[in-house]
């Protein structure tokens, strides 16, 4: 069983629960802003989605200091953890690495697979950035994805990868993210959020294949 953690009503796992089903793995939803809690022990696999708030905000949000201790324990245990957004912050800050403010990315940029990087995954593609903090890479780590500002924009460590941008966003899940800016700045955002849909979706099953992978591996059974 796969655990999901989401942080707000808004960052929903979008286009994840369709994907993880089509690939024969059951999934939890633990709505941590609603106070379910964050589990105490390590779980079979753990996908940690993004949020409204910085991972340093722990005295805000008690349960953030919780999903470090858990993730921290996922990796001792080589159980895999896909973090996205605040969640690949999440995994940054609970190696130990800093999580920091940049210049905020809202919108479509591209990301690179970096030279020699891991052939599963797409050599290039359009991602979905919505984010105003980044962090330094945990030492150890293989850089994944650089992209047309903010780097790193994912990391493997061990059992962890951790991507920047959103790859479970959807065109509705955009449409509510940027309800408030200017119109025509959000036309534009909802065209081209029509455009590189189905690569965006290709880069999420390669992300959860990967996941899946791990997940094998870590507990020896077949997906459940």
């Amino acid at each position: 069983m796969i655990t999901l953690l989401q942080h707000g009503p808004g960052e929903q796992p979008g286009r994840i629960l369709p994907l993880l089903d089509d690939q024969g793995m059951n999934c939890t939803v633990l709505h941590l802003y609603d106070g379910e809690r964050v589990p105490v022990e390590p779980v079979e696999g753990l996908i940690v989605l993004g949020g409204l708030m910085s991972v340093n905000d722990e005295q805000e949000y008690p349960f953030l200091a919780a999903e470090k201790r858990l993730v921290r324990a996922m990796i001792a245990r080589g159980r895999p953890v896909l973090g996205i957004c605040l969640g690949a912050q999440m995994i940054a800050a609970a190696l130990g690495c800093r999580v920091f403010d940049t210049t905020p990315e809202q919108g479509w940029y591209r990301a690179w697979r970096v030279p020699g990087g891991d052939t599963r995954f797409p050599a290039e593609a359009p991602v979905f950035e919505w984010h105003r903090q980044t962090f330094d890479l945990p030492e150890g780590a293989t850089l994944l994805y650089r992209g047309e500002g903010t780097s790193p924009q994912g990391f493997i460590y061990r059992s962890a990868l951790g991507v920047q941008f959103h790859p479970e966003a959807t065109v509705p899940i955009i449409s509510r993210w940027i309800a408030g800016i200017p119109a025509a700045a959000r036309d534009t955002l909802i065209q081209q959020s029509m455009q590189p849909e189905n690569r965006s979706n290709l880069l999420c099953s390669a992300l959860l294949g990967w996941f899946q992978t791990r997940r094998s591996t870590s507990t020896g059974s077949t997906p459940s």
